[in-house]
């Protein structure tokens, strides 16, 4: 069986100036790493994903999802960015870098090309995903909900073979996100895989049916305004997207290991180095190699600790000679963080606790000025993020 997914984000648009915060970005790059993960089972030139794409780059790349598939076939087609409602004419559309929201036939993706695209495949494994937020236009927003033409529209969508995941965001409501940054929706679905979690029967298989309960169960769990919706006829639902790899006693300490190193940001709490030893006994895994374990675990963050530590040191010392430090001096320490490979974020909380606040205005963010916002007219749309980064593979 041949696995290819397409993942399109779109964080920034033409019309738009401002800049905001879309999880786009973070969502690609997080879903990516799990569809090639040993779960995913995605190989590494079955994935494609587009930033911030015009909308002729999303068509071509529907089209290259679709085209060449044999029955057995699996295709997950992934969008995160903004979607159109056009209730005059009864459309739905995915936005590009280049749609114009007053103008979306001519300058976004139809949903009834993607229909007829997906439609006209042989793939009869076909998974669609939207994790999108949905403007209105030609119409008051109060109108729209009233008349719940998104869920109609989407359900359009969804076929014989083609199932369709959807998370239900309100109209012109802004993203609600994790502190990682992803979507609640998209962090719930990766999630549910990367853990295995999703397997709900138990039986090694995550089905379209298994994902979509597990995120509707955890946006509960998160108190997300979020809510989870699946449209797939017939068997659609049954559709087994992930395998999961056999048990292994090790790596599954290793992932308990690496979860409690993370929360902690590499210090294992107290409570946590319980559950690790009861862990560590129930799933027979000497303590040798535990301690091995752990150790390899934990190595990259001691080393970034004795990488601040150096820093912290250089820093003392520059201050001694010269406070504040002035270009020259700048310059050197900030070869010396590319040279330990320390964000700016890590040395600059260095710097705090070496000197007064106020004293250096290096170690602040530069401020910038917003320029007025103007909505087109008939749209309302929250802000999105205006760096736009082209397409990567």
């Amino acid at each position: 069986m041949g696995r290819k997914a397409l993942l399109v984000g779109l964080n920034v648009y033409s019309y738009m100036d401002d800049e905001s915060v879309s999880p786009a970005l973070q969502n690609l790059k997080a879903l990516k790493q799990v569809l090639h993960s040993d779960i995913g089972q995605f190989p590494e030139d079955a994935v494609e994903t587009l930033i911030n794409p015009d909308a002729q780059q999303i068509r071509q790349a529907i089209e290259r999802l679709s085209s060449h598939c044999r029955p057995n076939d699996l295709r997950l087609f992934y969008f995160c960015g903004l979607g159109l409602i056009d209730l005059p004419t009864g459309g739905l559309y995915l936005t590009g870098y280049d749609t114009h929201p007053l103008n979306p036939m001519a300058t976004a993706v139809s949903g009834d090309l993607l229909r007829g695209m997906l439609s006209a495949s042989h793939c009869r494994q076909q998974i669609t995903i939207f994790d999108a937020r949905w403007a209105v236009v030609g119409a008051d927003v109060s109108e729209a909900l009233g008349s719940g033409h998104t869920n109609r529209l989407v359900a359009q969508l969804a076929g014989e073979y083609r199932a369709v995941l959807m998370a239900q965001n309100g109209f012109n409501s802004g993203w609600s996100r994790t502190a990682a940054g992803l979507s609640d929706y998209t962090h719930c679905l990766i999630e549910g895989v990367d853990s295995g979690l999703a397997d709900l029967g138990a039986d090694g298989f995550v089905s379209i049916a298994d994902l979509h309960q597990y995120v509707e169960q955890s946006l509960d769990q998160l108190k997300s305004p979020v809510q989870a919706a699946l449209y797939a006829p017939g068997r659609s639902a049954d559709v087994q997207l992930f395998q999961l790899p056999q048990f292994k006693p090790e790596q599954e300490y290793r992932r308990s290991v690496e979860d409690y190193a993370t929360q902690g940001q590499g210090n294992i709490s107290e409570q946590g180095r319980q559950i690790l030893i009861f862990l560590q006994q129930n799933l027979g895994i000497p303590g040798d190699v535990g301690q091995a374990i752990e150790a390899d675990v934990l190595r990259p963050y001691r080393e970034r600790q004795e990488r601040l530590q150096h820093y912290e040191k250089i820093f003392a010392e520059a201050i001694q000679l010269e406070n504040p430090p002035r270009k020259s001096m700048r310059r050197w320490l900030r070869h010396q963080q590319q040279t330990l490979g320390l964000t700016y974020e890590e040395v600059s909380q260095v710097e705090a606790r070496l000197i007064a606040p106020n004293t250096l205005p290096f170690s602040r963010q530069p401020q910038r000025l917003e320029p007025p916002r103007i909505e087109p007219p008939g749209v309302k749309v929250a802000p999105m993020e205006s760096d736009r980064t082209g397409t990567v593979g």
